[in-house]
């Protein structure tokens, strides 16, 4: 995942959504799981999917 603000990088992070791991996963900050496992799936789950190793966010 990306994140961009005025076309520069402010975060980076891949996301892993299996059962046995559901978190944030960075360089800079390491694991981080959610507190609200629900809220975090009904977030990721209104991100379009794309056949990219890019996830696009409107």
């Amino acid at each position: 995942m990306y994140v961009n603000s005025n076309n520069t990088l402010v975060f980076e992070s891949e996301i892993s959504l299996n059962t046995h791991a559901l978190g944030l996963q960075n360089r800079a900050t390491g694991w981080a799981t959610p507190v609200k496992h629900k809220h975090f799936l009904n977030i990721i789950s209104q991100f379009d999917r794309y056949n990219l190793p890019v996830l696009i966010i409107k």
